[in-house]
């Protein structure tokens, strides 16, 4: 009688335990999909590109654009959530020497208004600035990193130049 008593006890409470961390589990990926980011996701198609690809991307971009349906057409590294390149960068206000290995990721001029992403402060990419091409947008997490009151006009440099 005592060792059935046990297995039931034994058994409801492993029970309870599944329950509870199903309950947990599914709360915890309703976080997941509902989080707000800070870019939109909606609709949004990510491909990888092969060099092929990357050498008629313009041609293929604006072939594509042509579709009523597709609003938008960008590139990038990494998509928005996944950004895993990181190089030592040094700003206005360090020395060479005094580095730190941050996170980038190479987007082209339309990256920003694709996934809806508003910025705090200073402007977008633009083609007219051709200076653009070497030039960073940085987030709010790197100014405060940076401790920087603004970013606007400071110069970030990429130790890989």
């Amino acid at each position: 009688m005592n060792v059935r008593w046990t297995l039931v006890v034994v058994q409801f409470t492993v029970s309870i335990i599944f329950i509870v961390m199903a309950i947990t589990m599914n709360r915890q990926f309703d976080y997941i999909l509902n989080l707000n980011l800070g870019f939109n996701r909606e609709q949004v198609i990510a491909l990888p590109l092969n060099d092929d690809f990357r050498k008629k991307y313009e041609t293929i971009k604006s072939n594509l654009l042509q579709y009523p349906n597709i609003t938008h057409i960008t590139s990038s590294s990494h998509s928005p959530n996944n950004i895993n390149y990181s190089n030592p960068v040094y700003w206005e206000g360090r020395s060479p020497g005094q580095y730190e290995n941050m996170s980038y990721d190479v987007v082209d001029y339309d990256y920003l208004e694709t996934f809806e992403i508003k910025l705090a402060e200073g402007r977008n990419f633009s083609k007219e600035f051709s200076t653009d091409r070497q030039n960073y947008i940085v987030n709010e997490a790197a100014v405060a990193f940076m401790k920087m009151d603004s970013p606007i006009g400071k110069n970030v440099f990429d130790m890989a130049e």
